[in-house]
């Protein structure tokens, strides 16, 4: 964390860092959504869905918290 964001989400931020220390949020979609997202959202941008869920995170990051930069998301593929 640089020390903008120390500074932002407090000096504590930094000490959890383990599965016990998060807070854990579930959500479940309908059929019908899934089946959008899974299929013919993607056939748009030839986008994979996990491509789709990680812009919908990262747009809903920087709506949330607009004086904040938004963070830089790593995806790695382990499949080919």
């Amino acid at each position: 964390m640089t020390t903008t964001t120390t500074a932002y989400w407090g000096n504590g931020a930094t000490n959890h860092k383990t599965h016990g220390d998060v807070d854990t949020y579930m959500f479940n979609l309908d059929q019908t959504t899934s089946q959008l997202l899974l299929d013919r959202a993607n056939d748009a941008l030839i986008t994979q869905p996990m491509e789709i869920i990680q812009a919908a995170v990262l747009h809903s990051l920087v709506q949330q918290f607009p004086d904040q930069p938004a963070p830089v998301v790593f995806s790695e593929k382990p499949w080919p």
